[in-house]
């Protein structure tokens, strides 16, 4: 089962450089090179459109980007009565911050397809707080698999878990599900440690 199988990745870092945000930048950057070391997957840092580009550049690709692995902060809203809405907030490599509306992510992610007719994005990981909501529209719109947090989650867990998920699923060839479990165990036998 190779790299072939699970098709190109993206590693996408939306991180602050902030001195208040220190050691979550400093999680995830050791998060991004764990993965890359991993999947040998690109990194990039930038924009929705700068992302929607890179996306629509690979659909005619002999290996097109099938997954994307999201790194960074995540934003709940509840406006005026209204239902949660959630938008990721993309910090890019220049620094530039924007906050990108949960619809609009969808849309973008699952409007793109490969000459097949199959969704070019198989499986986003959602690496970030709070990112439940997302991930249920994300599947509701027709990606196979989606990981998410369900509440807060701290940059060492996330980078954990997400080492743990890539190296079963990437490396020893695990479907998604069981390497998600696998890798639930492995947070769990880290964080239960006295």
């Amino acid at each position: 089962k190779s790299s072939l199988y699970r098709g190109a990745g993206l590693i996408w870092t939306c991180v602050p450089n902030s001195k208040d945000d220190a050691e979550f930048a400093k999680q995830c950057d050791l998060e991004k090179d764990e993965l890359h070391s991993i999947t040998g997957a690109e990194e990039f840092s930038g924009t929705i459109q700068q992302l929607r580009t890179k996306l629509v550049s690979s659909q005619s690709t002999s290996d097109p980007i099938r997954w994307i692995h999201y790194i960074g902060h995540c934003s709940q809203r509840m406006p005026h009565g209204e239902s949660v809405t959630l938008s990721l907030v993309n910090t890019d490599s220049d620094g530039n911050q924007e906050i990108m509306n949960e619809e609009d992510f969808v849309k973008i992610i699952t409007s793109l397809e490969i000459s097949n007719g199959e969704k070019l994005i198989k499986m986003i990981s959602l690496n970030t707080c709070n990112s439940a909501l997302l991930a249920q529209k994300l599947k509701e719109a027709g990606i196979l698999h989606v990981l998410s947090w369900d509440d807060f989650c701290r940059g060492e867990a996330a980078r954990i878990f997400a080492t743990s998920y890539y190296i079963q699923w990437y490396r020893v060839g695990n479907v998604p599900h069981v390497a998600f479990e696998t890798a639930k165990g492995a947070l769990d036998a880290i964080t239960t440690v006295k």
